[in-house]
């Protein structure tokens, strides 16, 4: 490779380089949280709307009183018994249904309380 295509595929890296820096870099994320029951669940997302729902589905996960019931009535069945680490994490992952659970059912309650006022959150981007 002669000097000239040498400096040529330097050019090219540095402008690809910089051209996926700004991108990454425009893309700051936005913050949403669901405040219920005195407890604070913060979710991030490329959107406000992203963000508010990753919240919930947090919240979902960590504090709703139904998705845990299903979570412990599934640590009792034989069918927990054979994963590794039975986390909710990891329930989601073997059974549709619980995650559809969480991450539709429960969610839109949840932001079904943020809009009534039932839970107080909010979201924002930066």
């Amino acid at each position: 490779m002669n000097r000239t295509n040498k400096f040529s595929m330097f050019l090219v890296t540095v402008v690809l380089l910089l051209a996926v820096l700004s991108c990454s870099s425009s893309k700051t994320p936005c913050t949403g949280e669901v405040i219920a029951d005195g407890k604070t669940f913060s979710g991030k997302g490329k959107d406000a709307d992203e963000a508010q729902r990753n919240s919930c589905n947090l919240y979902c996960l960590e504090a709703d009183q139904e998705v845990d019931a299903r979570y412990r009535i599934w640590l009792d069945s034989p069918k927990s018994k054979e994963v590794k680490n039975p986390t909710k994490k990891e329930y989601m992952y073997h059974d549709k249904s619980f995650l559809d659970f969480v991450t539709v059912t429960c969610m839109n309650k949840c932001l079904a309380k943020l809009k009534d006022g039932s839970f107080k959150g909010q979201a924002k981007c930066n």
